[in-house]
């Protein structure tokens, strides 16, 4: 593969990939924000996760419904800036100190992402059985695979990113000797 095909290939992926990544981030937030003008299927959809749970409403359904934007939120920033790690790739320009920064942010967000998983449904449960009779609270404390693969994307993000940061350094050094 030549350096001008493996170059419009990375344009092709980057192209595709900031695409995807702004019709999540567009989704997911339009989605999340819609949801609470149809507040009979919004208690349905937060009780789910707790069977036996009280129907949300008033202030619960509102307490509840606000920290359920919350990995929302995660996930559009995130959308965004792998949009903008795409369009860092799109241009052509990989061996810049800015492309290491991206990986870095994505990857911190990732992991902000798999602790916020844990974290909010273990706040909705609390939410929406703070009114329920003695014995039927509940405490929901779970780690699934959506936070597990959130963990190791993080993981590999922040060492691509260490591996990019080296790697610039070498070119730098490598174009200073030619």
């Amino acid at each position: 593969m030549t350096d001008e095909n493996s170059l419009s290939h990375l344009r092709r992926m980057a192209r595709i990939g900031g695409a995807v990544a702004l019709v999540g981030a567009v989704g997911v937030g339009g989605f999340s924000l819609s949801s609470w003008f149809d507040q009979r299927q919004l208690a349905v959809t937060l009780a789910s996760g707790l069977p036996g749970a009280p129907m949300p409403e008033g202030g619960t359904l509102v307490a509840a419904y606000l920290l359920s934007l919350v990995p929302a939120a995660i996930f559009v920033i995130a959308m965004i800036e792998s949009w903008r790690l795409f369009a860092l790739l799109g241009s052509g320009r990989v061996f810049t100190p800015a492309l290491p920064a991206r990986l870095r942010r994505l990857g911190l967000w990732a992991g902000v992402s798999a602790v916020a998983g844990i974290v909010v449904r273990t706040g909705l449960g609390l939410v929406l059985t703070a009114n329920a009779p003695a014995g039927q609270k509940a405490l929901v404390i779970g780690i699934g695979s959506n936070e597990i693969a959130a963990l190791v994307m993080a993981a590999l993000l922040l060492a691509f990113a260490l591996v990019m940061r080296d790697a610039i350094a070498i070119e730098e050094d490598n174009r200073g000797i030619v």
